[in-house]
Parts: structure tokens; sequence; C-alpha cells
């Protein structure tokens, strides 16, 4: 009986599927908005980045990104702000003594 349920149910997974709506087998990678890649050189990425480690970084940026019309800039202040974030939470959490050893992943 049980070779009979696993035949029946591979003979369904094996058969091909159509689907109701239509399928796009090109796929145009310069108008999908997610892959484009931001208009910012390696130089101002770093430079974003390091304006978001400080907090008045990220009101610059959303001023700058709102006038010149580049993307990518406040992805790159929030970037260096919740880094600084995370810095100081692990940093914290070592020097308050909850942590005794900080490799305690591995």
């Amino acid at each position: 009986m049980k070779k009979n349920i696993l035949l029946l149910f591979l003979l369904f997974g094996c058969t091909t599927i159509y689907a109701s709506f239509p399928v796009i087998e090109s796929i145009d990678y310069s108008t999908n908005p997610l892959i484009v890649a931001s208009d910012l050189t390696t130089f101002q990425k770093v430079l974003w980045f390091l304006g978001g480690v400080i907090f008045y970084g990220i009101p610059i940026a959303v001023i700058y990104q709102l006038i010149t019309k580049k993307k990518g800039v406040i992805k790159f202040a929030l970037f260096g702000f919740l880094s600084i974030i995370l810095i100081i939470i692990i940093a914290f959490t070592v020097l308050s003594g909850e942590i005794d050893n900080p490799f305690w992943y591995s």
C-alpha cells in the first residue's frame, strides 16, 4: 500500500505544470529597479557610510538625495549609522560583563 501511494506521488510530482498566467521568459535587467546599480562611485559610498557613522549625516544624506536624485545615498548613510549602533551595543555587552568570552559563538 505504501509503495502505491509513493508511486502515485512520484507520478504527480513529475508531471509538468502549466501556469494560468503568462510567464515572461526573458528578464530585462535594465528596467528592474531592484537590480539597477546605484549612481554612486565607491568613494561616494564610503563617504556616505562614514557620514552615517555620525548621526548628522543621515539628514544631510536625505537632503542631498532629494536634491541630486542619486540613488543609494540614504542607504549607505543608514548602513553607517546602524553599524556604529551595533558596535556600541556589542561594546556595552562585552564591557558590562554579560559576555565573558567575546568569541562565545565559536
